[in-house]
């Protein structure tokens, strides 16, 4: 996830996406469609080329998310909408902010990508994971970026803004909801209150609250966006054995 901000406008996403080649390139294809003799051979390839790339921008722009780092886990069994997932241990850099969801979720996005851009002790520069997570707790928010699975906690420099911690989550087994759409405030908490519905209705025992995960920049259309919810949960010894094929998708982030 590039940037985990309130839904922008279409200005900005026609000033700073892809989508600005469209102008051109659908304002040629219209001419083509109309004028289709005015148009040679060559002109037809260029366009059809120009086409293509265009498209191929457009998917892995608003795709991005599967280029990125994202903690691996293991699929235990699925429960109708919800997954059982066991995630190892890992690292994860986290900060506390006191404000609401979306506000918690955008400033804090800003602080720890600051650290993956070197202001840390070393100055080294990493490579942007996904998802961002949320977690509320007593009387703020928690928002975590997950650190590079190939790298333990005494690898990585330490934070140099006093505001930011290191922490290593020990392996854990979470009841996961995944969704499509926005994450705003009113979008996450529907999604968490259906979570546990489910794990209600699965009488499936979790411990603490829940955690939003965003996979997606805000700049990526709402149907394409994939988020999770997810809880720890603490019966985990009396669910089957895992399925045969381990997965690697997304970890998650909270509100409530």
């Amino acid at each position: 996830m590039s940037r985990a901000k309130r839904d922008l406008k279409l200005s900005d996403v026609l000033m700073f996406s892809p989508f600005a080649a469209l102008v051109p390139v659908g304002a040629a294809l219209v001419h083509f469609l109309t004028h289709r003799s005015a148009w040679s051979r060559p002109a037809r390839w260029a366009l059809a080329g120009s086409a293509a790339a265009v498209g191929v921008g457009l998917a892995r722009w608003q795709l991005n998310r599967l280029a990125q780092p994202a903690p691996q886990f293991t699929l235990v069994e699925r429960q109708g909408d919800l997954e059982i997932r066991t995630y190892p241990a890992c690292v994860v850099l986290s900060t506390d902010l006191t404000e609401n969801f979306d506000t918690a979720l955008d400033d804090g996005f800003e602080r720890l990508v600051k650290y993956l851009n070197g202001e840390n002790a070393t100055g080294e520069k990493m490579e942007m994971t996904s998802p961002v997570t949320s977690q509320r707790n007593a009387n703020h928010y928690t928002v975590s970026f997950f650190m590079p699975p190939h790298r333990p906690l005494r690898s990585l420099p330490r934070p140099l803004d006093t505001n930011l911690r290191l922490v290593r989550l020990p392996e854990r087994t979470v009841a996961v909801l995944p969704f499509h759409g926005r994450y705003d405030a009113e979008h996450v908490k529907s999604a968490m209150e259906h979570f546990k519905a489910l794990t209600d209705k699965q009488q499936l025992k979790v411990h603490g609250r829940p955690v939003f995960a965003a996979f997606d920049a805000p700049s990526t259309l709402p149907m394409l966006r994939h988020n999770e919810v997810w809880c720890e949960l603490t019966d985990a010894a009396s669910l089957r054995m895992p399925l045969p094929h381990p997965s690697a998708r997304r970890p998650s982030s909270s509100v409530s």
